[in-house]
């Protein structure tokens, strides 16, 4: 069953990357060119701007995030709106795309996007629910996460050495804390992203990071 929909403008793209998306059952690839006369990525999206109903079928919707420029705010709000009323997941991947994931939307630049990684998504997807972080992040997801987030922490807390307390919004957005929701378990620190943070605390959650990717290495 072709449960992921992937929509790009830009055909050659996917062929210069060399990513074969046919050997993949479970993928809906509808592209074109500009010099094309069957505009059938164009067409799709129309009817979708009509009636939503025609994504129905797919769990996992992978959009050029600047497709049509004519059309663009209108198709890339439609599309967020509808998974986010319907469950469903989302990848938005363009050039110069920051890599983030928060509440089922994947961002990418599209370099990373059409890269292994995206084999090897689709491929665990035959046996698996569909799971973004290996898009995102690779086979070992979890461990570059983590490491991820302790190097951001790693910076942040060297830029504000000389302070006791940090400022809650600041940490969890440079340091994209809301990524380890479901990864790790920190609920005992006392760290809240409406109020300051003590960096005692922060360095309580580094050792728990810490090892966690210990754990993960020495598997």
């Amino acid at each position: 069953m072709r449960n992921i929909l992937i929509l790009e403008d830009r055909k050659f793209r996917q062929d210069s990357y060399n990513i074969n998306l046919l050997q993949f059952d479970c993928v809906k690839n509808i592209t074109e060119e500009f010099s094309d006369d069957k505009k059938d990525c164009q067409e799709f999206l129309d009817k979708f701007l009509i009636t939503n109903d025609i994504m129905d079928t797919y769990s996992v919707i992978m959009v050029h995030e600047s497709i049509y420029p004519d059309k663009n705010i209108e198709i890339i709000r439609s599309i967020k709106a509808y998974c986010k009323k319907n469950n469903k997941q989302l990848v938005l991947f363009s050039g110069g795309n920051n890599k983030f994931y928060s509440n089922n939307i994947l961002t990418l630049d599209s370099k990373e996007f059409y890269s292994k990684n995206l084999e090897l998504f689709l491929a665990d997807c035959i046996k698996n629910n569909p799971n973004l972080l290996i898009l995102g992040y690779g086979e070992y997801w979890k461990l570059n996460i983590l490491l991820n987030i302790l190097e951001r922490i790693n910076i942040f807390t060297n830029i504000n050495n000389n302070e006791e307390v940090a400022d809650s919004q600041d940490f969890y957005e440079e340091c994209k804390i809301s990524m380890l929701t479901g990864l790790v378990e920190y609920d005992n620190l006392q760290i809240d992203e409406n109020e300051d943070i003590l960096f005692s605390e922060i360095q309580r959650l580094k050792n728990i990071l810490n090892i966690e990717i210990n754990n993960l290495v020495y598997l």
